[in-house]
This record gives C-alpha cells, sequence and structure tokens, in this order.
C-alpha cells in the first residue's frame, strides 16, 4: 500500500489577510511584554511595596505570573484568531513544520519584534528610570 502524502495541517490565522493577524500578534506581544516588564519592575524594585527580598522566589513568583498571563493571552478571542505564536522563533518553527504559510511569516515576526519594542518601550514610559538599575 503507498503512501499517502501528507496535507500540511494549517495554524489559526493568515489564511487570507496575514497583516490584519499579524496586528492581532503586535497588540498581544506588547500587552504581554508590558505586564512581564511591570511584573519584573514590581517584584524586583527594593522600593515598591510588592518587592520580595530573595531573587530566587521573586523569579519563581515572576515565572508563575507570566505563565498566567500568557495562558490568558493564548485563550483570548484574537490569540485565538491569529494562532497565538507572541514570539517569531514559533512563527518560523511553525513554518518549518509546514503548518504555518511561509507568506505570513515576515508579517507576523515584524509585528512581534515591534510589539516586544512597544510593551517595553510603553512601560519604560509609565515606570521611568527604575527599569534601568540592575537588582
Amino acid at each position: 500500500m503507498a503512501a499517502e502524502e501528507q496535507q500540511p495541517v494549517l495554524a489559526p490565522g493568515p489564511a487570507g489577510a496575514p497583516w490584519r493577524y499579524a496586528a492581532i500578534e503586535f497588540a498581544l506581544t506588547a500587552v504581554l511584554m508590558f505586564v512581564v516588564v511591570t511584573v519584573v519592575r514590581w517584584l524586583l524594585d527594593p522600593a515598591s511595596p510588592a518587592h520580595i527580598g530573595s531573587l530566587h522566589l521573586a523569579l519563581v513568583v515572576i515565572g508563575a505570573l507570566v505563565a498566567v498571563v500568557l495562558l490568558g493571552l493564548i485563550l483570548s478571542p484574537p490569540d485565538r484568531r491569529s494562532g497565538a505564536h507572541l514570539n517569531p522563533a514559533v512563527s518560523l518553527a511553525l513554518r518549518l513544520m509546514r503548518a504555518f504559510p511561509g507568506r505570513a511569516v515576515a508579517p507576523y515576526a515584524v509585528a512581534q519584534l515591534c510589539g516586544a519594542l512597544a510593551g517595553t518601550a510603553l512601560a519604560r514610559l509609565v515606570w521611568g528610570r527604575v527599569l534601568d538599575a540592575a537588582p
């Protein structure tokens, strides 16, 4: 019996307009990075009321909070439409596995990188120079 040729299973998202879905990736990646920087700022800044003195414990708490935020973003209606990549490496890996259209990789990667920069810049704008100090 001849092996049947497998058709790639496409991830949700850019069937028609990759830039529209890439815009969703931009927004949600920006939200993710803003939240991550905010959590790190509040938990590691000694002047913060939420400061955790133990770096190891703070990293565990940061990891848990980021996991919850990621889960919320992944399950959100917009991210369910775009595929919830939130990372250019995920988009590229899905393309290499033939599970994501090649024409959508560049718009997604640009949107995700710009979203990460925008979210981080917004956090810096909101929280100020405290983000410059090493913990």
